[in-house]
Formats: structure tokens, C-alpha cells, sequence
């Protein structure tokens, strides 16, 4: 303590210690946390386009804004297999966009789930809570707007396909198989999100995430069949 009082008498006068639990520039020079990013590897994923990349990570942000909130909730219910199905799909998501950090304790997270660990998931979730906040300011520190160039179009008999594909999956509503469905789906996102905003994508995925699988099958024959004609 008399060091630090002492620290701050370097002007002459003695000035107030900050409250406890609060830190003082003079006594700390520490950087903050940088999150490790494989901005590399990203962009081969996105054909080397900057643009694409950035509004791709401004879309996972906008998704996961209050995902610590909501697994901490999950948690509280012990809603194991909701909480595991979320995980994994924010596992897929940071993967896809190089944030190996986060990607890593998703992996780690959705291993304890379902053991007797809940309190470590808990603890896991606190730290993930701190690289998501670091996260959203890496995607601050991204170029803004959309570039020159546009997004690679999926067509409409394509789109029609995939959901062809995904309807009796998410019939069978089985965990580990429409968490894939959800990872295709944040994908197209991902690449192509004026697509994903007409075809009601998000409400698709918050349907499957849900576990409300009859709106999720009703939404996609009714994407089905406006897309179809």
C-alpha cells in the first residue's frame, strides 16, 4: 500500500487509491487481450475476398451477441441437449470464420456436457463469455461495407435441393444430425445473406435450435413450394 500511495505522490500532492477491484495506468501497463484469429485460412475459405469475410463475421456477431447469456440459461435448466446442439453450432460457425480460440473450448465445452461437470461448464462458459467479447471487437477493427464486388449467388434450384435434402433429416429429428443441418444453414448464411433474409433462414435455424421440428417441416415445405413454382 505504500508503495502504490507513493506511486501516486509522484506530482507532489498525495491523490486518491481507485476503488478496490479497479485498476490505475500507473500500476498497470498490461495490453489488452488479442484474440488469435487464422485470418489465413479464413480467407481461403472465402475465395480470398475481404468483403466476404468481413460480413461474415459481422453476421456470426449480430447471431451471438447474447450467447453467453443464453447458455448460462441452459445451463441453470440443465437442457443438456439444447445446450450441446448450440455449442456445437457456434463450434461450426467460429471454425469456419478462423477464431481457433473459441472453436477449441466449444470443443471442450461440448464434451463436458451431459457429465457431472456442470460447474465446470459453467466456468467455461465465463471464459468463453470474455473471448466473445473480445471477438466482437475484432470484428469492429474490420473494414466496413460490402466491397465492389457481389455475393456468389445459389440458385433457386439449388436452394430448392437443399431443403429437399434437409426435410427428412429434420424429420427425424435426431440431435447430432440437424446440428449439421444447422452448420449447412449458418453456411448459406454466411455466403449469401440476402438469400438467407428472404428465405426466412434464421427462422429456420431458431425452429431446428428450438427442437420445435413441426414449424421448422412446415416452414421448409412452404420455402419448398414458393421456390418450387
Amino acid at each position: 500500500m505504500k508503495i502504490l500511495k507513493k506511486l501516486f505522490s509522484l506530482s507532489g500532492k498525495e491523490q486518491e487509491l481507485p476503488p478496490a477491484g479497479e485498476s490505475a495506468d500507473l500500476v498497470s501497463d498490461e495490453e489488452p487481450k488479442k484474440l488469435k484469429v487464422d485470418r489465413e485460412a479464413a480467407l481461403r475459405r472465402f475465395a480470398q475476398r475481404e468483403d466476404l469475410y468481413a460480413q461474415a463475421l459481422r453476421s456470426v456477431a449480430a447471431d451471438y451477441t447474447d450467447i453467453a447469456a443464453r447458455l448460462r440459461q441452459l445451463i441453470g435448466e440443465n437442457r443438456t441437449d439444447e445446450l450441446r446442439f448450440v455449442v456445437h453450432t457456434l463450434r461450426g460457425v467460429m471454425g469456419n470464420v478462423g477464431v481457433e480460440e473459441i472453436f477449441v473450448l466449444c470443443s471442450r465445452l461440448e464434451e463436458l456436457v451431459g457429465s457431472d461437470s456442470m460447474e465446470e461448464s459453467a466456468a467455461l462458459v465465463e471464459e468463453l463469455d470474455g473471448l466473445m467479447q473480445c471477438f466482437f471487437a475484432y470484428v469492429n477493427e474490420q473494414p466496413g461495407g460490402r466491397g465492389e464486388g457481389e455475393f456468389v449467388q445459389v440458385s433457386c434450384e439449388k436452394f430448392v435441393a437443399v431443403l429437399e435434402e434437409i426435410a427428412p433429416v429434420v424429420r427425424s429429428r435426431r440431435p447430432r444430425e440437424c446440428r449439421e443441418v444447422v452448420s449447412r444453414l449458418k453456411n448459406l448464411q454466411l455466403c449469401q445473406p440476402e438469400l438467407s433474409k428472404e428465405a426466412k433462414i434464421d427462422q429456420l435455424i431458431s425452429f431446428i435450435e428450438e427442437y420445435e421440428f413441426d414449424k421448422a417441416l412446415e416452414l421448409i415445405t412452404l420455402l419448398h413450394n414458393q421456390k418450387n413454382k
